[in-house]
């Protein structure tokens, strides 16, 4: 196996990785804002709801971000596949986006770890 192609498999082993790991986030997201979802709905008289209703805003718009990054994750693949097989320059196609995906996927879990723990701690103050 060329140098190239190993490239192009650890990148689409790693695309994989990714994935998974969105998908499983997404699924999460969807079950906590069940959640928040019958708490609003038990709270809706009471008044100080604001602290739910940016709860289940930054999830909703982290449900949204996550559909961009696991579509561009794709797009991403599909472009890398596609260019290495028209001239070969997997490294330059690699490096121009691959790490920036890294990062935005490191800069997802981090703000989503953040979030998570509020709406963990405000649950336990709940119960």
């Amino acid at each position: 196996m060329t140098k190239a192609i190993e490239k192009v498999a650890f990148i689409q082993f790693e695309h994989q990785l990714w994935l998974n790991e969105l998908q499983y986030y997404f699924n999460e997201i969807i079950i906590i804002t069940k959640k928040l979802e019958g708490f609003l709905e038990e709270q809706h008289k009471q008044q100080n709801n604001s602290i739910l209703e940016e709860l289940m805003a930054n999830f909703m718009v982290h449900k949204t971000d996550l559909k961009t990054l696991m579509s561009d994750i794709v797009e991403h693949e599909r472009n890398m596949v596609r260019l290495a097989s028209l001239n070969g320059s997997v490294d330059a196609i690699v490096n121009s986006t691959h790490d920036d995906k890294r990062k935005a996927i490191d800069n997802f879990k981090a703000e989503y770890k953040g979030l998570k723990l509020t709406f963990l701690e405000w649950m336990e103050r709940m119960v």
